[in-house]
């Protein structure tokens, strides 16, 4: 691998992003400071994947730099985490993080507290050794990789390896960071890692991590594309089950998932309204637990939203729906009346764990009923002599009735229809 990556930067990056990155170390140089670009997209540089986010530290107090850089580009917002010593940067929808080189502490296994530190310090806090590569960015030096932790021995060798004893017990979201690194990219994990996770498995590190940060991990495990092997994995190491003890037949929950996978695809294919896929695959993750065990896992995780709870609080009786709407598959208006009241997400979720009838009758649902409308209003009923009142209102709903079977299509249908309810009283 080489040891110099600044032609790999020029090509893979933008060329606004890798003249910022240029900028940051020229500035942190007249600034008596020192740049290092790190993390991910330096890894991913050095085995020949493109990676745009940009994380880069500063050995010394990184807001000058943040400050100077705000000053030479438009960027759209600028963040700042003064108590983790971080900032956030966004410039034609990409972003940067800037931070000062630091240390952690982990009181409990949850958020860490965070003073400045050396590069080395900095690196030594990370997770995987394949993750302590930097690369320099001052102007003497820009492009040369700066390896302090043998990651690059082992992203040759493939393989995944934590930097200390403690690092799951510390903070256990590096649990299933481990096994979504080690399936993206192929790699193993080392043999000592491996069984200091089991441990740490063991003695249900997870259950008392941040259940914010662990919810972020399993929203980046659901966005990878090989998320159901990350799944499985997991659920052989027995990740899940010290998470809820509920989580036991991973068979059904992963058929379950590979429905999700399908109907998600069928999803965007309609072009309908954007809906949270990660949480479609959440509500397929916790298809097997009670709605009490549902309820106190989200709350751990810290799921918020109307929506996302909606789902979660309907789940349970709208799977019971289905049995009925299975009984009457082609009745339109009961279709409408069983799902109108249900997010996007628990229907999609929905029909990967139901019966291919149920199924269909959710895609007649969101293809065909959903955006069903009269054309006609109450204005064109006063027309026609009739006045506001309950009397109004049920004709509006018979037409909405008829037009969800398919036997009113126009204004001037619905109006016939209309004159015809009017006659008979």
């Amino acid at each position: 691998m080489p040891e110099n990556i600044l032609d790999t930067l020029r090509t893979n990056l933008p060329p606004l992003l890798f003249r910022i990155l240029v900028d940051t170390g020229r500035i942190a140089s007249t600034l008596g400071l020192k740049a290092y670009g790190v993390g991910g997209f330096v890894r991913d540089a050095l085995s020949g994947r493109k990676n745009l986010d940009l994380d880069v530290v500063i050995e010394g107090e990184c807001y000058p730099v943040v400050d100077a850089l705000s000053k030479r580009y438009p960027f759209k917002r600028v963040i700042r985490h003064e108590r983790f010593l971080t900032a956030e940067l966004y410039i034609d929808g990409h972003r940067m993080d800037i931070a000062t080189t630091r240390k952690e502490a982990y009181p409990a296994p949850s958020l860490p507290e965070v003073r400045p530190a050396t590069l080395m310090e900095d690196l030594l806090r990370r997770d995987f050794t394949i993750n302590t590569l930097a690369v320099c960015l001052d102007p003497e030096r820009l492009g040369r990789v700066v390896d302090l932790c043998g990651g690059l021995e082992d992203l040759r060798a493939g393989l995944v390896r934590v930097l200390h004893r403690d690092s799951f017990r510390e903070d256990p979201v590096r649990i299933p960071r481990a096994v979504r690194f080690a399936v993206r990219f192929d790699f193993s994990i080392e043999e000592e890692t491996h069984r200091l996770m089991l441990n740490a498995i063991r003695e249900g590190a997870p259950a008392r991590a941040s259940g914010r940060r662990m919810l972020d991990e399993l929203i980046n495990i659901f966005k990878e594309e090989k998320r159901l092997q990350i799944i499985e994995r997991l659920f052989k190491i027995g990740f899940f089950h010290t998470l809820n003890e509920e989580f036991n037949d991973n068979t059904h929950t992963l058929s379950i998932l590979r429905r999700t996978e399908t109907l998600l695809k069928w999803y965007r294919s309609t072009e309908r309204e954007k809906i949270e896929e990660w949480f479609v695959y959440f509500l397929s993750l916790t298809d097997g637990l009670s709605l009490q065990a549902l309820r106190e896992f989200s709350r751990w995780l810290n799921v918020g939203g109307k929506r996302r709870l909606l789902s979660m609080e309907r789940r349970d009786n709208a799977i019971d729906a289905l049995e009925s709407i299975e009984k009457e598959p082609y009745d339109r208006v009961k279709i409408y009346e069983t799902f109108s009241s249900c997010p996007l997400e628990l229907l999609v979720y929905l029909s990967a764990r139901g019966s291919s009838v149920a199924e269909s009758a959710i895609r007649l649902y969101i293809e065909e009923l959903k955006d069903v409308r009269p054309l006609l209003t109450g204005r064109e009923l006063k027309q026609l002599g009739l006045k506001e009142g309950p009397r109004m209102g049920e004709i509006l709903k018979c037409i909405f009735r008829e037009k969800l079977k398919g036997r009113l299509r126009t204004v001037e249908e619905e109006l016939s229809f209309a004159r015809s309810l009017l006659e008979k009283g």
